[in-house]
């Protein structure tokens, strides 16, 4: 339930602001690039000031339409597309607009607009008339099937239309005229441009001057009116041809259609939810990429000042939305007399009085699951605000449909229960939070708790500790249980969280002979899988230590003595518990002769003394699975 308080400062605001709305006019224009591998929507916004909010608006929060009079009935939804919206009014308020599925809206200045009479559909104001489709809506043809279930009423923001397209390239115009609601698309819509004045116009219109002029002669023009400005945009769209770089073209279109009054040029990427921009204020390019926010409504909005000093990729700079830059942006607006101080009331109260987060943010944990049958456990149950505002009130614990506890919330916004009555087997546990005047009502997912007769415990041990590579130890699990009964079923032995074997028990007992293949210490555990009576239960880690095999090595000679100028061969041998791997390496004094594999616990050198005296040679064994060892001095007489 919405804020009642909120509810009705704000219907007494609304009685009021109508003799006090300010609404110039001034020109904007969009175009559409057709068959762009990006997908791009661009568009001028034109208006008497530049000052601005990019907002990250995320998923899950209910909406409730403003500027909505008797007898008109309020919009109400919920958001299911994170988006991200421009505007020079505030939070829910868009300007201009793009979701995470690819569908971006401008709005565009039409004085000739005439909303429907007699509708009885639910209204919103022309400005979150926008913001209500980029919530609901993934594509172009779902926008204007939502449009069609709700009117735009009110005598706020409702001289405008629409421009619209999504990823894949679909695009449409939507208008208020003559009391009803005009769609061009697909056939009706020969070029994805707009501009002030109505589609049908202003085709009509481009449609003569493409008669006597050429497109180049019309890209010429100097003026700046609305229809100078269409057929621009409209030659534009219709000429252009994929290219290396189609942010580049888009940003020269604008240039070309661009008046007086342009404060923002803004290129949507629809394949990639990117928006490229650049403003009077501030004119080096800077980016943002949609799809690089958490679209929670737990996490709140996110914002950025579209003049802000900075270039390039900015998404990293968003930081976290604050009532108070809000509402200064509403009172710049006052100031220029772009808003009256009434509406900016209502625009400033809007986003606490009329919006919630309602997505699923309550945890359940369990401080012990499974347990055994008369344990106590602690359950915990946290509740994640909207933004920072930190949760109040209470929770109700729930085994099934039956309430079990009831828990006040602590100022993290967490609540905890201390239980040992929960009945054997698997019980679906829950809690449910009614909400406070900021955060809504919501329900955990279940924990299921599993609760046994009796409790295990499990203990690990090894037949050698210290051992060596490649030799064989039995690893050895013990699972007791308190009620000195015997517990069936497996224990999974795992060394460093990688399993080596599952081994069932036997009275109690689990054994695994294994051979450790390399040296260090290494992390054991034995995990008991549990039974129908008997709780799982995980041993303490184990240290083991594997140390490196020792070896033994020789050295002997073909023939010693020898002669200088005669080949000798060097035969070093390696002897340990196993047949050991590695290479050798023969030394004369400290000069290395040559390094040869080992294979099958020999290695041998064929080499050429040339000068004659004696020779202390040496073998030296390396290997990474077994000790090093060295041979004992053979001293090799060459003549």
């Amino acid at each position: 339930m919405l804020r009642l308080k909120g509810i009705k400062q704000l219907v007494s605001l609304v009685c009021l602001f109508v003799v006090l709305l300010s609404q110039p006019v001034f020109p904007c224009t969009s175009l559409f690039l057709p068959s762009s591998p990006d997908s791009v929507l661009a568009a001028n916004l034109d208006w008497a000031t530049g000052t601005g909010i990019i907002y990250i608006n995320k998923r899950d929060v209910q909406k409730t339409a403003t500027f909505v009079n008797y007898p008109f009935t309020p919009l109400q939804w919920t958001s299911k597309y994170m988006s991200l919206t421009l505007s020079e009014t505030g939070l829910e308020f868009p300007w201009e607009g793009m979701n995470e599925k690819g569908l971006a809206i401008n709005s565009l200045m039409l004085p000739s607009t005439r909303l429907p009479v007699g509708s009885t559909a639910p209204a919103v104001n022309g400005m979150q008339f926008m913001q209500y489709l980029l919530d609901t809506s993934a594509t172009t043809a779902e926008a204007i099937a939502n449009a069609q279930s709700a009117q735009i009423a009110g005598a706020y923001a409702t001289s405008q239309h629409y421009f619209l397209c999504d990823a894949t390239g679909a695009c449409a115009t939507v208008e208020n005229l003559r009391g009803s609601l005009v769609v061009h698309q697909g056939s009706t819509l020969p070029y994805a441009a707009l501009a002030n004045n109505n589609y049908q116009a202003s085709l009509y219109n481009l449609s003569g001057l493409l008669a006597i002029d050429t497109p180049s002669q019309i890209l010429a023009l100097t003026g700046q009116d609305s229809l100078t400005r269409f057929e621009k945009a409209a030659i534009l769209s219709s000429q252009y041809t994929p290219q290396s770089s189609d942010s580049t073209y888009a940003f020269s279109s604008l240039q070309t259609v661009r008046e007086i009054n342009t404060q923002w040029s803004l290129v949507f990427l629809l394949a990639s939810s990117t928006l490229q921009w650049e403003t009077t204020g501030s004119p080096t390019i800077k980016s943002v990429s949609l799809n690089q926010f958490d679209p929670h409504c737990s996490t709140g909005v996110q914002i950025f000042h579209v003049n802000s000093k900075a270039s390039g990729d900015v998404t990293s700079s968003f930081y976290q939305y604050t009532a108070a830059e809000d509402n200064a942006l509403a009172q710049s607006n006052v100031q220029t007399g772009s808003l009256s101080s009434i509406s900016a009331a209502v625009v400033e109260a809007y986003p606490a009085a009329l919006t919630r987060c309602t997505e699923e943010n309550i945890s359940l944990t369990s401080s012990a699951n499974p347990s055994s049958l008369g344990q106590n456990i602690t359950l915990t149950a946290k509740v994640m605000g909207t933004g920072t505002t930190v949760p109040t009130g209470t929770v109700v614990l729930q085994n099934g449909s039956t309430a079990i506890g009831t828990g006040a919330l602590d100022s993290t916004g967490a609540a905890h229960f201390n239980i040992s009555f929960l009945p054997l087997g698997s019980n679906s546990l829950t809690v449910t939070y009614a909400g406070d005047s900021s955060n809504a009502s919501a329900a955990s997912p279940p924990l299921v708790q599993t609760v046994y007769a009796y409790s295990t415990q499990t203990a690990i041990s090894s037949s050698a500790n210290p051992t060596i590579v490649n030799q064989p130890v039995t690893l050895m699990a013990t699972v007791t249980s308190p009620q000195n009964a015997q517990p069936t079923g497996s224990v999974v032995f795992s060394k460093n969280g990688v399993t080596l074997g599952t081994v069932a028990l036997s009275s109690g007992q689990a054994a695994l002979n294994y051979t450790f293949g390399s040296e260090g210490s290494k992390s054991i555990t034995a995990a008991y899988s549990g039974d129908a009576n008997f709780a799982p239960s995980l041993s303490s880690a184990f240290s083991e230590g594997i140390g490196a095999s020792p070896t033994a090595t020789t050295l002997s000679s073909s023939s010693n003595p020898s002669l200088a100028g005669q080949q000798v061969t060097l035969t070093a041998t390696v002897s340990s518990s196993y047949t050991a791997s590695g290479m050798v390496t023969f030394y004369n004094g400290s000069s290395a002769l040559g390094t040869v594999d080992l294979v099958n616990g020999q290695a041998s050198l064929s080499f050429v003394f040339y000068c004659s005296g004696l020779k202390p040679l040496t073998a030296v064994f390396s290997s990474s699975s077994a000790a090093a060892s060295t041979s004992a001095v053979l001293v090799q007489t060459v003549q």
